[in-house]
């Protein structure tokens, strides 16, 4: 990765920066690899490591540490001097470089000084994202949250995600964005601020023109629009001079080359590096393996990369091999793993790709960490086992390791056979009895996960911390043309983002999908109908109703189309529709797609009851909407009888029916009956731990109970937002307490 192709500042190291050979990146007092790789990703916030009054005022700072710097201090002072001189607009910084060349580690560097020096002036914040590595979608994403945004507030449509995100800045006056090696300038205009003094730093390989370059993936004149009153500045970074050639060398090898020998030797290496500060760095690693394994390591590094050369100093050039990293026993794995479609991985996937041995991998993950071409993610933990998460620490590596790999077509599969199979086994524990297309279309011989999970927190726990993998994974199936993959994918880890509320996520991959695979016939229409409906339920649960029964109606149409051999298709897609018009108020559209949704699982074979008895409760609902009040009794009525008679007791639906028949005892007047229906169901709720819809029971009560009973009704609002706010319903929890503060208030 560009973020590691430089070292320390030379004359002017701060404190906090560590000399030669002390150890790796720094930023405050908290340096060293780990959480500068942690940062990347995931939301691990940089410590500083100072608890002062002072540090708890400074303003958020999500940027990786700084890795050891080498000079680079005439482009630092340049860049200061602009940014200093533009504290009343927004400033566009451009570092620009060939690729290793370190503008990457030269932009870390500069948002480390500017938070030291300028802390005061950039207040809302400092932050770094990598949208040319993660998508313009997962970067938004995780602003969103960096911004302190709750999973459930992040909008599922990429549209509304960059308004937050550009409402929140402003909020928050100037900051600053490190916009790292990104593609085209979509890339780019998501993360600019608008407040004035803020500054936005890109790290690449070349400016971006908006009359030139376009919007490279958005389309349109957006880009443009939104950099034309911004200050746009650029930097060109060339490479290191022969002395910090040398030093950067000494500092990334750990070897103070001390004699004249070793001197000479290393000159010759950093002449033929050419400066780039990533060639310097492959040969550093090889130097300080070469010093444990047979010393002097500068020697043998010499003899392999240069030989007996008798030339002078700097007529030979070479370029910087990222295999010279992987030792040659652990290249095998190492070729698996690289071809896996993100930089982070767990030691499930690795025993996978290792046939199963586990304890090979372990063995190899173990030789690759000790070999600095793996980090492990989360070292201070103290689980060794499978579910520890690694990370390729240089991209340059992962990405040369895939492109020297036969039978990548078998890796592929092999991957994807792998996430799979960990997506059945969340959905069966996450969402049981829910029918998926794949056990439907082969009843005899339904596929079925290798390793069930145990509980649904063992699925949270491994699924978890794996989320934005997850998503990687749906869109590295379909850049590779598995269609079908990713929707089996996407249809089986519906469950997790479902109940996780993650609706950016199932609208970003299935928007993915469905663009590249409208036209293919290697999805069959009953399945591409189920990723419609899924992507509408998430746009409905966002309030984007308009766009969420356009996926409905969508979804009709596709299932209808399918034939009659499909009818779980037709019927969640009539389903679909009539929940939209439900929530949009339209009680009798919705009735009617209700109606046609019952009368298909009435014909289902085998018979269906949960599919009958979903429809006879909805459809009930729908008349109670209308006003229909005797309708809405007997289709709630043999939802409730139907329930009520099954063998084994069905806590959630009996809770869902007993909820709808106490809003209809409340509606024609009967609110004792009304009580005891939401009392039952808020039991049934209870003893499933499922506290949010036990919350929402908890605040229909107390909209009921109002002015009859104003000490029950806060009550209920004081537990409904205990039960939010322990079921991390940040917004649900927030709005509950807005109302109890206004009773409190009266």
């Amino acid at each position: 990765m560009a973020d590691r192709d430089g070292a320390g500042d030379r004359e002017r190291r701060p404190a906090d920066v560590p000399a030669a050979g002390t150890g790796g990146n720094s930023a405050g007092d908290a340096s060293g690899t780990l959480i500068q790789i942690g940062s990347m990703r995931g939301d691990l916030r940089l410590a500083t490591g100072d608890r002062s009054a002072a540090a708890e005022d400074a303003p958020p700072y999500w940027v990786p540490g700084p890795p050891r710097f080498v000079d680079r201090d005439d482009v630092l002072d340049e860049a200061r001097a602009i940014v200093m001189d533009g504290p009343d607009v927004v400033t566009l910084l451009t570092l620009f470089g060939p690729s290793g060349i370190g503008t990457s580690a030269l932009a870390l560097r500069l948002m480390k000084v500017l938070r030291d020096e300028e802390a005061a002036r950039f207040r809302g914040g400092f932050y770094r994202v990598a949208p040319g590595r993660d998508g313009i979608a997962e970067s938004l994403s995780v602003f969103c949250r960096r911004l302190g945004h709750a999973d459930e507030d992040i909008p599922a449509t990429v549209e509304r995600r960059s308004s937050l995100v550009r409402e929140t800045l402003l909020g928050r006056g100037a900051c600053a964005v490190l916009v790292d090696a990104p593609d085209s300038l979509a890339q780019i205009r998501h993360f600019v601020p608008t407040a004035a003094g803020s500054l936005v730093v890109v790290a690449g390989t070349r400016p971006f023109d908006p009359a030139l370059d376009g919007d490279g993936e958005d389309g349109g004149g957006s880009a443009a629009d939104v950099l034309t009153h911004i200050e746009p500045y650029e930097i060109p970074v060339g490479p290191l001079g022969g002395d910090d050639s040398v030093r950067l060398l000494s500092a990334r090898a750990r070897v103070p080359f001390a004699t004249p020998a070793d001197r000479r030797m290393a000159e010759d290496l950093a002449a033929a590096a050419s400066g780039s500060p990533r060639t310097l760095v492959h040969l550093a690693t090889r130097i300080r393996r070469a010093e444990r394994d047979s010393p002097p390591g500068i020697a043998a590094v010499h003899e392999a990369v240069l030989g007996t050369r008798t030339g002078p100093a700097g007529t030979t050039r070479i370029a910087a091999d990222p295999l010279d990293a992987v030792p040659a026993r652990e290249r095998d794995l190492a070729r698996m793993l690289a071809w896996h479609p993100d930089a982070e991985f767990d030691g499930h996937l690795a025993a996978a790709l290792a046939g199963g041995d586990r304890g090979a991998a372990d063995r190899g993950l173990a030789a690759l960490v000790d070999a600095e071409v793996l980090d492990v993610l989360d070292a201070g933990s103290t689980d060794t086992g499978p579910d520890r998460r690694y990370r390729f620490r240089d991209e340059h590596v992962m990405l040369a390791l895939r492109a020297g790999t036969v039978g990548g077509d078998d890796l592929v599969t092999r991957i994807l056979d792998h996430y799979l199979d960990l997506a059945l086994a969340a959905h069966d524990v996450l969402l049981p009895g829910r029918w998926l297309h794949e056990r439907v279309a082969r009843p005899a011989a339904p596929p079925l996960p290798r390793m069930p999970f145990d509980s649904r927190a063992a699925a949270h726990a491994r699924l978890g911390p794996q989320r934005a993998t997850l998503k990687s994974v749906v869109g590295f199936a379909v850049r590779q043309g598995r269609f079908r993959a990713a929707c089996r994918l996407c249809e089986a880890l519906w469950a997790f983002w479902f109940v996780r509320g993650h609706f950016d996520d199932v609208v970003d991959t299935h928007t993915e999908l469905i663009r590249a695979a409208r036209s293919s016939e290697l999805i069959s229409p009953a399945e591409f109908s189920r990723i419609h409906v899924q992507r509408s339920i998430a746009l409905r649960r966002d309030g984007e109703r308009a766009a969420a029964l356009a996926d409905a109606m969508t979804a009709v149409e596709l299932a209808r189309a399918a034939g009659p051999g499909q009818p779980l298709a037709l019927l969640t897609a009539l389903e679909a529709v009539g929940d939209v018009h439900l929530e949009s108020g339209e009680f009798p559209r919705a009735g009617a797609f209700f109606a046609d949704a019952l009368d298909v699982a009435r014909g289902l074979t085998p018979p269906d009851e949960r599919a009958e008895l979903n429809e006879m409760r909805k459809l009930g609902q729908a008349r109670l909407g209308e006003g229909r009040f005797e309708e809405a009794r007997q289709w709630l009525g043999l939802a409730w009888e139907q329930v009520r008679s099954r063998p084994v007791p069905d806590l959630q639906n009996e809770a869902r029916v007993r909820t709808a028949l106490g809003e209809l005892a409340e509606r024609t007047g009967r609110l004792d009956e009304a009580v005891r229906h939401w009392d039952a169901a808020i039991d049934g709720l209870t003893r499933l731990g499922n506290h949010r819809r036990a919350a929402d029971v908890h605040v229909l009560r107390a909209d009921a109970l109002g002015r009859r009973a104003p000490d029950q009704a806060r009550a209920d609002l004081e537990r409904a937002f205990e039960l939010y706010t322990a079921a991390e319903a940040r917004r649900d929890a927030r709005r509950v307490g807005e109302r109890l503060a206004g009773l409190n208030g009266r």
